[in-house]
């Protein structure tokens, strides 16, 4: 049996979820959804070069919180995954050692987090919009629209069937 995530809302996000958030001019939202619980790597953060006067302001504030992760702690999983970066890879570290979920939109992230961790580890930026208006932080309709200006402004890239399931469980909400 696996261990309980602890505490639940406690969540280490690669770049992927950060960019989304930033890019699109939402990234209080992740911050309130997560309210001091949104951990980054020092490798995540050097990934984050655009719109990144937000997430120093948070950090500067203690609203997330940044671990150091020497590459070489991280070197054997980049080596061992095709299409797994540095951040990726310390962000995994860290959950694993951690107990914590990983914030993640990264195809090859995902498969390895569900297959080492589990599903429950896994937080996407649809589950986190979904999140949101569970907390009602957002409407039905300003999540769709955020989507929407993700992957304008963002570059937000997802499958038909992640967006297919984002909107049947935004419908039952």
């Amino acid at each position: 049996m696996a261990v309980p995530l602890l505490p639940h809302n406690v969540v280490i996000s690669d770049a992927t979820v950060l960019i989304n958030f930033l890019n699109s001019g939402a990234f209080q939202l992740l911050l309130e959804v997560f309210a001091g619980r949104l951990h980054i790597t020092d490798l995540v953060r050097s990934e984050v070069i655009h719109n990144d006067r937000d997430l120093q302001i948070a950090i500067d504030e203690h609203k997330v919180e940044v671990h150091k992760i020497s590459l070489e702690e991280i070197q054997h999983l980049v080596k061992s995954f095709s299409n797994f970066d540095e951040g990726e890879a310390s962000c995994f570290k860290l959950a694993k050692e951690k107990n914590w979920r990983v914030a993640t939109d990264d195809g090859a992230a995902k498969a390895l987090v569900r297959r080492e961790l589990g599903n429950l580890y896994v937080v996407t930026t649809f589950d986190i919009l979904l999140e949101a208006v569970d907390l009602g932080f957002l409407t039905k309709d300003q999540a769709r629209q955020l989507i929407e200006d993700m992957a304008s402004k963002a570059d937000f890239q997802y499958s038909n069937q992640e967006f297919g399931g984002f909107i049947e469980r935004l419908s039952i909400k």
